[in-house]
């Protein structure tokens, strides 16, 4: 029987010294999404766990970033329509876009 020292970690210790390991995520995809994360991930000399964790990181920004862009929209609506265009958290950029639009542009056949 093979004893275990209590005080010895398993694995690959951690990359960047003083940080904890990265958390394994395992992801299953279908179709062509496979090769494009490889040759995404060639182009920008990345792993393609590295290409798939910043495309992720990045999607998260872009979430944010939509947030403010609706707070934004929402805020001036009135002061561009004269009252309130309603911006769905769950509608696409072109559709978020498209509604001010449109109402911008029905108030400047109003006014203009």
């Amino acid at each position: 029987m093979s004893s275990v020292d209590p005080k010895r970690r398993g694995g690959r210790p951690p990359k960047r010294p003083g940080e904890p390991k990265a958390g394994n995520l395992t992801l299953r995809t279908y179709g062509d999404l496979r090769q494009k994360l490889e040759a995404a991930a060639r182009l920008s000399g990345r792993s393609v766990s590295g290409e798939v964790e910043m495309r992720l990181e990045r999607s998260f920004a872009n979430d944010e970033m939509r947030a403010i862009i609706r707070e934004e929209l929402a805020a001036v609506a009135p002061e561009i329509t004269g009252g309130p265009v309603n911006i769905d958290a769950r509608g696409t950029d072109h559709e978020i876009i498209t509604a001010a639009l449109r109402q911008f542009h029905r108030e400047t056949k109003i006014h203009g």
